[in-house]
């Protein structure tokens, strides 16, 4: 019986120490949980340090990558659509940096614009024959040929020259008068004094005479050809003088006012690398270009060596001076859309620091600041490195931000996802001109050749590429266009011209890619609503770009070769439907 007592009581013991240690694990975790309730907030969002588009209010993991989620920063109550918040974590993540705002002084800089080398207009020849009749022969043979002052050019059959031989040949016997009118309009047919002493000493009728170069120059079209039957005064090719050239540039209407008639330029072309050539303004167009907003600065250059050609690309430099007593800021501070300029202007708390959208005029550009008519007051804080980080931030945020005209961001709970930018272009095929159908052809074909940087993943290609569209874009004309026409224009306009800018601005590949996506999308709309003068453009996709949800992108081949991803997965994606001649 006692060793039973015994046992029970060595139970009971267990028993109410078991009781007492669960008790104490039990407050322990109410104790963690208060904690943990404690340490996080209410309000705290919670984000992915790989896909920052995710964002929860709630702890957890993420749904891409399975990661742990980390604090991001509080959410924003504040309604204001132009502001939001980031923690310092963030801002030390994304290297943002802000500045105060100050007042310029006395700077050199240096002015850069694109350029094209083209003929000099005064040099234009236009070689004529004087002497009605048939072409026999022609000694100029190709655009390109190269002319020289005197050369023979075309021999020529012409019946009222055989009669004025033989008027010649009587007056020159008979009556002095006479024969003094017909040298008259033997020298007016432009013949030699050694083809009409060749008249006076031939016994016998010449049938055909050869004509002359009157000046020296390379042939850019060739008009007739041999058989041809041409009238006194016709021309029988064009030419130009290419030891003189003009260099033809854009100069943005804000650097106008650094500009002169005299200023020197200095020049390089990709053809001649290493090599700088000068030259002096001599003509700036009075007019301004309302598309590009741009106006043409020429300055003389002279091709002795015959080094440049026409067509030429070229980059110009001009070294300036200022002495600005505005405000100025950095470059890299301003985000600018091509109707509108901003800047984020800082408001700073100790843990918080809020950010806000500010619209800014923008004066004359200073080397590597720009003047600031209005928007700023000196002391003001602003973004001057990782602005695009901050501009990207706000759009994650749900708040205006530079890009966001061209695309819409709505948040989920989990995730923020980009919709398609959508212009609702009516169907313009049978109202557009083919002019313009042919220029929106040529303009897909500097798409596809930016695409073809892409998918060798060739960003400084792909910069000069994007640069190339933007120049097709800025070389077509609507001014003949339906007014239908021009409003649709526009609206594609204001969409296209922002992404492309950028990504001629971007030196990172997966950044460009990126940008992409939203030219790609609005390129398809359109070709679908104005149509293209010749060949099939195949509209493709990648399901697994933008963050798996997919983009499209056009190609001339029905092969898929990716821009998204390139050799990392060449192959992936379909064709989803194509836009054909119309």
């Amino acid at each position: 019986m006692k060793k039973y007592i015994g046992y029970i009581i060595a139970i009971a013991i267990g028993i109410i120490f078991g009781a007492i240690i669960w008790s104490g694990n039990n407050s322990s975790g109410d104790m963690a949980v208060n904690a943990d309730d404690h340490q996080h907030e209410e309000g705290t969002i919670w984000t992915c340090s790989m896909h920052p588009q995710i964002r929860q209010s709630e702890p957890g993991l993420c749904p891409l990558c399975g990661m742990d989620l980390t604090p991001a920063g509080t959410s924003d109550s504040d309604d204001d659509p132009y502001s939001f918040q980031m923690t310092e974590n963030a801002m030390r993540l994304a290297a943002i940096r802000t500045e105060k705002v100050g007042r310029g002084g006395s700077s050199e800089s240096s002015l850069v614009m694109s350029a094209r080398i083209m003929a000099d207009e005064r040099n234009l020849i236009r070689q004529s024959s004087h002497i009605p009749g048939r072409i026999e022969q022609l000694y100029v043979q190709f655009e390109g040929q190269q002319i020289a002052k005197g050369a023979k050019i075309a021999r020529i059959y012409s019946p009222e020259l055989i009669k004025a031989q033989e008027e010649l040949k009587i007056s020159s016997r008979l009556n002095d008068q006479v024969y003094q009118s017909s040298l008259k309009k033997l020298e007016q047919w432009k013949l030699t004094a050694a083809q009409v002493q060749q008249i006076l000493d031939s016994k016998e009728t010449i049938q055909t005479f050869d004509l002359y170069a009157e000046r020296s120059g390379t042939v850019t079209t060739r008009i007739v050809n041999e058989g041809n039957y041409v009238q006194a005064g016709e021309v029988l090719y064009e030419a130009n003088n290419l030891s003189q050239l003009w260099l033809m540039a854009d100069a943005y209407e804000r650097d106008l006012a650094s500009l002169k008639v005299g200023t020197e330029i200095s020049f390089t072309v990709a053809a001649l690398p290493g090599q700088t050539f000068k030259a002096k303004i001599d003509f700036i167009d009075p007019f301004i270009d309302p598309q590009t907003r741009t106006a043409k600065v020429r300055a003389t250059i002279s091709n002795a060596q015959n080094l440049l050609k026409p067509e030429m690309l070229a980059q110009v430099s001009i070294g300036t001076s200022t002495n600005s007593s505005q405000l100025t800021v950095p470059k890299s501070a301003v985000l600018w859309t091509g109707k509108r300029s901003i800047v984020y202007k800082l408001d700073s708390s100790e843990e918080i620091q809020k950010f806000r959208l500010t619209e800014v005029s923008l004066g004359a550009s200073l080397g590597d600041s720009y003047e600031i008519l209005d928007g700023l007051e000196a002391g003001d804080e602003i973004v001057v490195n990782g602005t695009f980080s901050v501009d990207a931030a706000a759009q994650l945020a749900g708040k205006a931000s530079m890009m966001n005209q061209a695309h819409q961001y709505v948040d989920s709970e989990t995730t923020v996802e980009i919709e398609k930018a959508k212009l609702d272009l009516p169907d313009l095929k049978a109202v557009t001109s083919e002019p313009l159908k042919e220029d929106i052809y040529q303009l897909d074909i500097a798409y596809i050749a930016l695409k073809d940087h892409l998918v060798a993943a060739n960003a400084k290609e792909a910069k000069s590429a994007a640069q190339n569209v933007l120049n097709k874009w800025n070389e077509i004309k609507i001014d003949a266009e339906s007014a239908e026409v021009k409003a649709a224009w526009e609206k594609v306009e204001e969409q296209l011209l922002e992404p492309l800018q950028r990504l001629a601005n971007e030196d990172k590949i997966d950044v460009q890619r990126d940008y992409f996506i939203g030219i790609s999308d609005i390129m398809i709309q359109l070709n679908q609503s104005f149509g293209i003068a010749g060949g099939t453009l195949y509209i493709q996709n990648c399901p697994m770009a933008n963050d798996d949800k997919g983009a499209d992108w056009l190609s001339m081949e029905q092969n898929i070769r990716n821009p998204y991803f390139g050799d990392m997965m060449m192959t992936c994606g379909s064709v989803e439907g194509k836009i054909e001649t119309n």
